[in-house]
């Protein structure tokens, strides 16, 4: 009983890094400190982050949570190894006090993600009839 509830605290926890460092990100996006390069992938990631549908839909098994649990944290890791500390620091603050209403959501995104998956299905159903 006490390993379930240490995981589920190791996971809340988890669960509330990702968020700081998503929160962050979208700080030094606002911010427009960032190179073209940086500012670029801060986009996608953030798209990603903040969109309301999965690349991979959580209903999959196994795979459906494999996006939010390892993907997306691999890539917010990635992005902040390139950020210069002194930014990173600064947005951090900075994010610990923005609250959830002042994040977007992109539906822009969404729109796209959902148009790969229809081509996606209706290429399978081409491919089988």
């Amino acid at each position: 009983m006490k390993t379930l509830k240490a995981i589920k605290s190791k996971i809340i926890e988890f669960a509330k890094r990702l968020k700081l460092e998503i929160t962050t990100l979208y700080v030094l996006y606002k911010e427009r400190q960032l190179n073209a390069g940086l500012q670029l992938l801060t986009i996608l990631v953030l798209a990603y982050a903040l969109s309301p549908i999965d690349l991979i839909p959580d209903f999959v098994p196994v795979l459906g949570y494999l996006d939010d649990f390892i993907l997306l944290p691999l890539a917010i890791k990635g992005l902040l190894k390139l950020i210069p500390d002194h930014l990173y620091r600064e947005s951090k603050i900075k994010a610990q006090f923005l609250t959830k209403k002042d994040l977007p959501k992109n539906w822009g995104f969404a729109v796209f993600v959902v148009i790969i998956w229809l081509l996606l299905i209706w290429t399978l159903f081409r491919v089988l009839f």
